[in-house]
C-alpha cells in the first residue's frame, strides 16, 4: 500500500550526509511512517533538522494510518502519480 502523493525514500538515503540536500526546507506538514519506531524517530529528527519544522511522526505506522480511514493506493498504482511533500514513508 501506499498514500497519495508520499514519496518513499530509504532511510538509508536520508540519512547520509548528502542524501536529504536536494530537498528545500519548508514550513508544510510532512508525515514519516514507519513501522519501525527508532528509524522514523532519527527519520523526524533529521528532517526537522534540514528546516522541516512540521515533521512528525504517525504513531503506528501504516497499520494505523489505514486503521484510521485516511487513503491509500495499491502499491502497483503508486509510481503513476506525482509525488508530493507531504509525506515520507521509510523503507
Amino acid at each position: 500500500m501506499h498514500i497519495p502523493g508520499a514519496r518513499s525514500l530509504p532511510f538509508a538515503e536520508l540519512a547520509s550526509p548528502r542524501g536529504f540536500g536536494r530537498y528545500r526546507p519548508s514550513i508544510d506538514q510532512v508525515y514519516v511512517i514507519s513501522d519501525d519506531r527508532v528509524r522514523v524517530s532519527l527519520a523526524t529528527g533529521i528532517l526537522r533538522a534540514s528546516g522541516y519544522t512540521n515533521a512528525m511522526v504517525v504513531d503506528g505506522g501504516m497499520e494505523a494510518w489505514i486503521e484510521q480511514g485516511f487513503p491509500v493506493l495499491p502499491s502497483a498504482l503508486w509510481f503513476k502519480i506525482k509525488p508530493l511533500p507531504i509525506g515520507l514513508a521509510l523503507r
